[in-house]
């Protein structure tokens, strides 16, 4: 509870993008793993997926 009162707080207008289930869906589709091992920053995999979903989104919403 106190986190999404938080996000709402700093967040004002930014966009957030949740990440949480295409990462899950890269795993379950057998994926390079996202998260680099003992240190849990993401990985240069990540960076690729999170790039194309923010193309999507991007797209999605007529941003551009």
């Amino acid at each position: 509870p106190a986190l999404p009162r938080m996000i709402a707080e700093i967040g004002g207008r930014m966009r957030f993008l949740d990440m949480s289930e295409r990462f899950k869906r890269n795993k379950a589709e057998g994926g390079p793993n996202v998260y680099i091992v003992g240190d849990g920053h993401p990985t240069a995999a990540a960076h690729a997926i999170i790039a194309d979903e923010i193309a999507r989104y991007i797209k999605r919403e007529k941003l551009m």
